[in-house]
Formats: structure tokens, C-alpha cells, sequence
């Protein structure tokens, strides 16, 4: 079994308050590495906007219907 095809056996049961709690327990977690080490605290805002829309895109632009070259996505 490949990876995808585990990973895919792993996630089909999740469901929308899953993937929120995993995003939030993410956020939290970075907060916490943040507080954790005081040069983060150095990074230039801007750079971590940048940073945090370039995380976000794919995501959105998944949910907004952007075209894929996934062929299962074609359905």
C-alpha cells in the first residue's frame, strides 16, 4: 500500500469539526513554539503575513473551485 492510499484509509472518517480542531491545535502550537523561542519574536510582521497567505492559498483556492490536475477531482 502506498502512502496516499494510507493516508487516504486514515482520513475518510474525518469530518468538518475534525479538520477545524486540527487547524486550531496547528495555531495553537505555533503560538506556543513562538513563545518559546524569543528570536521568533525578531520576524519581520510582514514576513509572516506573506508566509501565512502563502499557507492559506492552496486551501482556498481548493474551496473556492479553482481547476485541479487531480483526475479525481473531475467528478
Amino acid at each position: 500500500m502506498e502512502f496516499m492510499e494510507w493516508a487516504q484509509t486514515k482520513t475518510e472518517s474525518l469530518g468538518a469539526w475534525d479538520l477545524a480542531l486540527i487547524k486550531w491545535s496547528c495555531l495553537a502550537g505555533g503560538v506556543l513554539l513562538a513563545q518559546m523561542v524569543p528570536a521568533l519574536g525578531r520576524i519581520d510582521k510582514r514576513v509572516l503575513a506573506a508566509v501565512t497567505v502563502a499557507l492559506a492559498l492552496k486551501p482556498a483556492l481548493s474551496v473556492l473551485g479553482a481547476t485541479s490536475s487531480d483526475p479525481r477531482r473531475s467528478a
